[in-house]
């Protein structure tokens, strides 16, 4: 599962990024060379495609926490989410466009979140719904790239994982009474579980679509 925020692995049919067109033919042509197997083209492909899309969600993050003075807790706050986002899923756009302007406005979102939350309750309280929806519904299927048994069993073993080790330093961080990074843990789960929700409320509608499709 890619790290950004909102990566697009539906990319429209009509356009594609140069970006995208430069990887195509890049694979095409290790292919053509004997490099890699063309039975697994499929899946280099797609796995390069993600980390262009999640190496600019990274940047993109970084540059917005620069321009909102918090740089050094974004990139905080890219360690915590990062690892979640890719195992734990969460929505994905249709378009790429769709998907830079939803993300650019979670993560100022979020970033708002570190900055101003200082009620201790609300933040208790946003943290203990965020882990409980990760914990339970994490991860999230995706209609292009559905997981495997083993890969679900997988991925869901190693966010509940992460989530376990988060909640560790959690601890730790309120014992010495450092807001701020409770700030960031509990933004970073919150943006997660509002991914995974978004993702649900796409797979709710996406069968519903169908079943009328096939009732007519």
């Amino acid at each position: 599962m890619p790290v950004l925020i909102l990566s697009a692995r539906h990319t429209t049919k009509r356009k594609k990024s140069e970006e995208i067109l430069m990887l195509e033919n890049l694979i095409y042509k290790i292919t053509q060379e004997g490099v890699i197997n063309p039975k697994e083209r499929e899946v280099i492909e797609f796995g390069l495609k993600q980390g262009v899309n999640s190496l600019l969600g990274i940047i993109v993050m970084i540059i917005i926490g620069f321009f909102m003075g918090i740089w050094g807790e974004s990139i905080i706050f890219i360690f915590v989410f990062v690892p979640l986002r890719i195992f734990a899923g969460g929505y994905h756009s249709k378009t790429q466009f769709r998907c830079a302007m939803v993300s650019i406005l979670l993560v100022i979102a979020a970033f708002c979140g570190i900055i101003y939350i200082v009620n201790s309750f609300f933040v208790f309280s946003l943290m203990l719904f965020s882990f409980l929806v990760i914990y339970q519904h994490a991860p999230v299927q995706n209609g292009k790239r559905p997981l495997d048994e083993v890969e679900f069993k997988t991925y869901k073993k190693r966010s509940r994982l992460i989530m376990c080790i988060q909640s560790l330093i959690f601890i730790v961080l309120f014992i010495v009474g450092y807001q701020k990074g409770i700030n960031i843990l509990m933004c970073a789960w919150l943006l997660e579980s509002v991914l995974i929700f978004m993702e649900k409320m796409n797979l709710y509608h996406l069968c519903r679509h169908r079943y009328m499709a096939n009732a007519e």
